[in-house]
């Protein structure tokens, strides 16, 4: 997605060649001193060690279930999201979502929007519907999806959005609760949707 291309750029300008992709980790392996994460790729299996493993991966995480040894569940959040980016916001939205957090808020509907470029030069935007449907898997949505949403929680910030800004990368996702304990091990620790409480 535009989101991710925009954080991967940001990460590898401040770390060249700090990226592997193609790997899909299957396993952890806790040693006296370090720690070890095996991984598939190209049809291989390949390890990587280090002193301190930081398990992102997300709300289905590997990491977690060699990290959360007391509590590892999953539930349906009864939350769906859709997110989206503007890659060129107009100068009045930037003006609009500055140092601002939740935008809209209604009794079942509010949306956060936030700037992923110090040059403004993108914003992201996610809409949280309580209640909003059974859980499926990331999908994605159209604008007259989302304009609905919008217009039954009346959310008029979201409403002229639609109306007056270029949309892009437009997905829907479902929500869980995530219960884990303990959220770190000696050398391992996990963060973001792997760990807390809505993924």
């Amino acid at each position: 997605s535009a989101l991710l291309k925009c954080i991967l750029e940001r990460v590898l300008k401040k770390h060249p060649g700090c990226i592997y992709t193609g790997h899909r980790c299957i396993r952890i392996k806790f040693g006296s001193s370090a720690v070890a994460a095996d991984f598939e790729c190209n049809g291989s299996i390949v390890s990587h060690s280090c002193d301190l493993l930081v398990g992102a991966d997300g709300v289905n995480s590997i990491v977690r279930k060699y990290v959360s040894c007391n509590i590892d569940s999953k539930s349906y959040g009864h939350m769906t999201a859709y997110r989206f980016m503007i890659p060129s916001p107009s100068p009045e939205l930037l003006k609009q979502t500055e140092q601002t957090w939740n935008m809209s808020i209604s009794s079942s509907i509010h949306s956060p929007a936030y700037h992923v470029s110090s040059e403004n030069s993108g914003l992201n935007v996610v809409v949280l519907e309580y209640d909003g449907g059974a859980p499926s898997q990331p999908r994605s949505a159209n604008i007259d999806e989302l304009e609905d949403v919008a217009k039954r929680s009346k959310l008029d910030f979201i409403i002229n959005m639609l109306k007056t800004e270029k949309i892009e990368d437009l997905m829907c996702y479902s929500t869980y609760h995530v219960d884990a304990e303990p959220w770190h091990q000696p050398l391992a620790v996990i963060i973001g949707d792997a760990a807390h409480a809505y993924g």
